[in-house]
């Protein structure tokens, strides 16, 4: 733990390392000294009092709503927050301080986002494998079966998928699939094609889940307000500033030639339209001046228009993003 008088003598050093003193009088020098150390003191006088005030407010909220905030069970992790001032921050408000991973809602959020599948879906799949263990013991149906994964691991990994948009490979999503299949046959090979295991009971199926399905639904769940540009969505203004040279209107539409995803992208939106790249292969294409009522652009190009366009006889111009 480093104390308040070890950084500012680090934050006095650094001062002196980045300016050129040695021409300098002992009166300047002085001041130069007492400038430093009034404005360290003001940031960590002004830092405590932003958390005594935020306490004030949430005490003041929690007496005229009924919802209190204990402070002794609420966990908070810092970022470039000097250890002394941690310190003094646990003081002040009685809140845990995490230094790699905190648990919110059920979810393991780590300080080294590479680390969120390590941390929530291997504890997962360790206790569904213990429990796939424990019901090959029980004396069930091959119904039974299909009816527990439904009730009892589906959910589970559902709210993962809804809750982390992190990218997981196909070749893990298959793996974990093999894993259900085994235990639904017992460990015997299935004489039916997965087609017709995961189509429903009313199209002559069987009905067991489809775990890449579920992920990728829930990937791509979001693709609807990214194209419509949901202005109640805070997150599609932020996505928008960040793609160069078209909009999020058009490009989850793009063909494959000009739809690269860019590297300045969050990894939360990558992860969608990666998933997004996964479906569009096998959706049919059709002329977006003939379905501008769901794209809700209010002015469409012509056909003569979009052939001269096609043809490369004109570049994309406004007539092509505009939309309500």
């Amino acid at each position: 733990m480093v104390a308040p008088e070890q950084s500012l003598t680090k934050t006095l050093q650094n001062y002196f390392k980045e300016n050129d003193v040695n021409n300098t009088t002992t009166p300047l020098l002085w001041d130069a000294m007492k400038a430093v150390t009034r404005g360290a003191c003001i940031k960590e006088k002004t830092f405590l009092k932003k958390q005594t005030s935020s306490k004030i407010k949430l005490n003041a909220f929690a007496m005229v709503s009924g919802l209190q905030v204990n402070f002794t069970k609420s966990e908070a992790m810092c970022f470039n927050t000097p250890p002394h001032t941690q310190k003094e921050l646990t003081k002040v408000t009685k809140i845990k301080l995490c230094h790699t991973k905190f648990r919110y809602l059920g979810v393991q959020i780590t300080r080294n986002l590479n680390k969120l599948y390590l941390h929530n879906y291997k504890p997962l799949w360790r206790q569904i494998n213990k429990d796939l263990k424990r019901w090959n013991n029980m004396n069930l149906t091959l119904s039974d079966k299909i009816a527990m994964i439904k009730m009892t691991t589906l959910p589970k990994l559902t709210y993962l998928f809804q809750t982390l948009p992190i990218w997981i490979p196909s070749t893990q999503l298959h793996s974990w699939q093999r894993k259900l299949h085994s235990f639904i046959f017992s460990h015997k090979k299935p004489r039916i094609s997965p087609k017709y295991l995961h189509l429903p009971t009313s199209e002559g199926g069987w009905g067991i889940p489809n775990i890449e399905a579920y992920y990728t639904a829930n990937q791509i769940r979001h693709i609807i307000p990214y194209i419509l540009e949901d202005e109640t969505k805070q997150w599609v203004h932020l996505e928008r500033d960040t793609i160069e040279n078209t909009c999020t209107t058009t490009y989850p539409l793009l063909p494959d030639k000009l739809r690269k995803i860019p590297t300045t992208l969050n990894r939360y939106t990558q992860t969608m339209l990666k998933a997004w790249k996964t479906q569009i292969g096998g959706l049919k294409w059709c002329p977006f001046f003939l379905v501008g009522h769901l794209l809700k652009w209010h002015t469409l190009p012509t056909f003569q228009v979009y052939m001269k366009w096609l043809c490369g006889a004109m570049p994309i111009d406004a007539r092509f993003i505009l939309h309500s």
